[in-house]
């Protein structure tokens, strides 16, 4: 994925464990996706960002850091405050 400043200042760096990151993934695109209201995806092909892999969390306000659930039940992966209610 492309950090902070991605591709213009940046490399592209290893998706962590924990996360699903397509091509083409940037960190800045969470910027996007929030300030369009948090939809349940990325916006579009051309603004994906890294996201939860299956059985792994991450939050809203440190959407880089990765949690491991303890069941993959409760976690089903995805955008960053992805996972059942009181899990988080």
């Amino acid at each position: 994925y492309h950090a902070l400043g991605g591709r213009v200042t940046g490399p592209c760096l290893p998706c962590p464990e924990g996360m699903h990151c397509p091509f083409g993934s940037e960190y800045d695109n969470i910027a996007l996706w929030e300030s369009a209201g948090r939809p349940a995806g990325a916006l579009s092909a051309d603004n994906v960002f890294p996201t939860a892999a299956d059985g792994y969390m991450t939050r809203i306000d440190d959407p880089m850091r990765v949690f491991k659930c303890y069941s993959s039940s409760h976690c089903p992966g995805g955008v960053p405050g992805t996972c059942k209610t009181l899990r988080d």
